[in-house]
């Protein structure tokens, strides 16, 4: 854990110097063509000690979680202030990375952390909060032969996805080889085996993903940048718009699109941060 934190740090520092450098070498990204203001809100409350994921509820609040511990899901104010709790039934907090809600109103709760890349039980909680009932989504990345596989391909981790239409678009954490995976899966409660529809170039391990459905726009954090994507509605890819650094935001894994397009931003030090234009 002492390792990953220093390297966390390293990198953090290395990208406050030159955020975007390498990605606008090697693909299509560019520095953001808009000037953004990042503004510490709060701390969340100390229940909330290592949030893993963000997702707002309205305006004024959002959803977060821990990575583990017990199996739920916290509703906090921009001031920091915790609103609700909420348990998970039929549910078990091994690796909590990821969290968010689609149109029906069900939620997605992502048990799928996996650095070591030898998890063999990876899975997403779907929840329906009116019936208080829980499925379980069961997946294996179908590209994956060696658990744990060579130092260099270990791309089978994830923390991060969006729902759209009827499925949630997965992103790994590109600890191997600097490509990340884009995935797609069923939101149907079931098993899967799932393949990468498209991959990139990133410098920086993704570890949350925010979609704007106003714009089309893709937001992918990780530690030290935020990466923008526009999503084709009409073939389900995703093209390179543009980077920005974040170097203030430690090790932050949750991102989440409020309704003007600005962000809520959750590190596992307990900050929240909005980043919008000026």
């Amino acid at each position: 854990m002492l390792k990953i934190k220093i390297l966390i740090f390293l990198s953090l520092i290395k990208n406050s110097f030159c955020p975007c450098t390498k990605d606008k070498a090697k693909n299509d990204f560019e520095k953001p063509d808009k000037h953004y203001r990042i503004e510490k809100l709060a701390k969340l409350p100390p229940v909330v000690d290592e949030s893993s994921a963000v997702k707002m509820h309205t305006d004024t609040s959002f959803y977060t979680l821990n990575d583990d511990g017990p199996p739920e899901i916290y509703e906090v104010n921009l001031q920091g202030k915790l609103i609700s709790t909420v348990v998970i039934p039929q549910s078990s907090n091994k690796d909590w990375e990821e969290f968010t809600t689609d149109k029906k109103g069900y939620w997605y709760i992502g048990d799928m952390g996996n650095n070591s890349n030898a998890r063999k039980d990876l899975k997403i909680y779907r929840f329906n909060p009116a019936l208080r009932k829980t499925d379980t989504i069961r997946f294996s990345y179908q590209d994956q032969t060696s658990f744990p596989p060579q130092k260099e391909e270990k791309n089978f981790d994830c923390e991060a996805f969006f729902h759209f239409r009827d499925s949630l678009y997965l992103i790994s954490k590109n600890r191997g080889n600097k490509q990340v995976r884009f995935y797609k899966l069923s939101d149907q409660p079931g098993t899967y085996a799932i393949l990468p529809f498209y991959s990139t170039y990133i410098s920086s391990m993704i570890t949350g993903a925010a979609f704007d459905e106003a714009t089309n726009t893709v937001a992918l954090l990780s530690y030290g940048k935020i990466y923008f994507f526009k999503l084709d509605l009409t073939t389900g890819l995703l093209k390179p718009q543009s980077c920005m650094g974040f170097a203030r935001n430690k090790q932050a894994e949750g991102i989440s699109y409020r309704s003007d397009h600005s962000l809520i931003v959750t590190n596992e030090q307990g900050g929240i941060f909005l980043i919008r234009e000026k």
